[in-house]
């Protein structure tokens, strides 16, 4: 196993995963590190972090070698000075060395999405005992921009799941040497030919996307928005291997299960949610209709035991939905892993086999919906264990326990089916200037900490399970940082928080 550092009496090694734990105990602040402006100028709506870690230092290159350097757009936090991106090769020229990871930084990656640009960035993992103290880890370092190539999408939600090849992250198509690209990747199928890079064969490309079972590398990255199209991204290979279709409009919300890294669920504006298999390729099941939403559906988020998921949108009303085991969703979970893809090329039956039918689920019941909890758009929902978080634009979120008994279910007098409705309010968060819609907040992985940004560019943090008379522990703020913030997201060690804003920017503080 590889070491990053020692512990404080020298016996254990740390290692990654020790070094990415969240802490036990509540920051007592937050430092700005860094922050990013990107030159498409477009909202950045959505953060969403790998749960990855790697180092920086592909094989056959020393670690004694100068990095990549970073892009232009880090701020420094003395001068407060907002660069656009600019982005530099950084290939090492010595490819004869021995490889010492130790000597790398331990690297986590992010993704944003704006207009139709999806960019991909890597921070420095701080790790206990480390030697390694440069100060290009505290900000953002750019390593890949996707661009599509329709000029009217809007991308507004991106999220990393699944499993690409098995090779470093960000070093590149198969068989390449590290290097950052100077111009945005199009996300379009023919995309290596447009490089200039040497086409694989087609039969090669296949069977690598109808044996998802070989791949362990790093993860996969989606992203969805106004075409009503997901996209879902080899970052090792730096191009597009699978769209998925199905949505009838715009797509507002992204989530990976997580219990299983390769279910996705997607939220749109059709007033319909989908749970697709990206390993296979398959939509497993549409969750609409009789008791589905009446309009558009903003967000959505998985319980911590992946058996059930919360949705909410512009019909006031929360729902949660059942995929537990023995449910008609599970069995069809079970059979969408054995779904093989149809294809149209007759000379690569051979390597697909007979295409296996599959037949999607149509699920219009949920286990729960309530329109108690608030009057308007709910644009923001979340699990705090079994208690729901949720926040509608009328400037509070609201901490809340939705009541399942089956006692509550049945059929009225006039033989209607009854759902679940009933709530126990047990906090409220209050919000300031935080009145417009899409403004999503974020609690660390434990659950202890509340964070979301404001019209103004301010951040507020709460501690979730203290005195509700208790105001916010921490006010983020920057002179910089002046546009809408759009969302926050705690990195998984929850050592980190970025916040991405109307004017493209992201901003990124540590806890200290």
């Amino acid at each position: 196993k590889t070491t990053v550092g020692k512990s404080e009496n020298d016996s254990e090694p740390i290692s990654p995963a020790a070094a990415s734990r969240p802490p036990s105990k509540i920051p007592s602040s937050f430092v700005m590190r860094g922050g990013a402006k990107e030159t498409h100028g477009n909202p950045i709506y959505c953060v969403s972090w790998s749960t990855d870690l790697h180092r920086n230092t592909p094989v056959g290159v020393s670690a004694d070698d100068p990095p990549a350097k970073e892009c232009n757009s880090k701020v420094n936090s003395e001068e407060s000075d907002v660069e656009s991106n600019k982005v530099s090769e950084g290939t090492s020229e010595n490819s004869n060395s021995q490889v010492n990871s130790t000597d790398a930084p331990l690297l986590r990656c992010l993704a944003t999405c704006g207009g139709n640009h999806l960019t991909v960035y890597e921070v420095g993992v701080s790790e206990p005992g480390s030697a390694f103290t440069s100060s290009s880890n505290d900000g953002f370092v750019l390593r890949q921009a996707y661009v599509d190539p329709d000029d009217e999408e809007v991308y507004y939600a991106c999220a990393f799941g699944g499993r690409s090849l098995g090779r470093p992250f960000g070093y590149g198509p198969i068989e390449e040497d590290a290097k950052v690209e100077s111009e945005p990747i199009v996300l379009t199928e023919d995309n290596d030919k447009k490089r200039n890079e040497k086409k694989r064969p087609r039969r090669e490309l296949f069977k690598d996307m109808i044996d998802m079972q070989s791949f362990d590398g790093p993860q996969l990255l989606c992203v969805g928005g106004s075409r009503g199209v997901i996209k879902v991204v080899d970052t090792v290979r730096k191009m597009l291997i699978l769209t998925l279709s199905g949505h009838g409009d715009e797509i507002y919300d992204l989530n990976f299960c997580p219990t299983d890294e390769w279910l996705l669920l997607s939220a749109s504006k059709d007033e319909s949610l989908r749970l697709w298999n990206v390993k296979t390729a398959t939509n497993v099941a549409i969750f609409a209709g009789h008791e589905g939403h009446r309009d558009s559906i903003l967000s959505l988020a998985w319980h911590p035991l992946g058996d059930k998921f919360a949705s909410a949108g512009m019909d006031t009303t929360v729902k949660i939905w059942s995929i537990e085991e023995g449910t008609e969703v599970s069995n069809a979970i079970a059979s969408s892993a054995e779904v093989k893809p149809r294809i149209k090329d007759a000379s690569l039956e051979k390597v697909s086999g007979r295409a296996s039918p599959f037949r999607t689920v149509y699920e219009q019941m949920p286990v729960f919906s309530s329109n108690k909890i608030h009057t308007d758009y709910i644009d923001c929902i979340q699990f705090v264990g079994d208690l729901v978080l949720s926040k509608s634009i009328s400037n509070a979120i609201v901490l809340w326990k939705p009541v399942l008994s089956k006692a509550n279910r049945g059929a009225n007098k006039a033989g209607h089916h009854r759902l679940p409705n009933e709530v126990v309010a047990l906090r409220e968060f209050t919000l300031t200037k935080c009145d417009v819609w899409f403004v999503r907040f974020q609690t660390d992985v434990n659950c202890q900490m509340l964070a979301i940004g404001n019209t103004n560019g301010e951040v507020k943090l709460w501690e979730i399970g203290s005195n509700p008379t208790k105001k916010h522990f921490a006010y983020l703020s920057h002179a910089h940082c002046v546009s809408t913030v759009r969302m926050v997201s705690f990195s998984p060690d929850a050592k980190c928080l970025v916040a991405s804003c109307d004017d493209a920017t992201i901003w990124k503080w540590d806890a200290v």
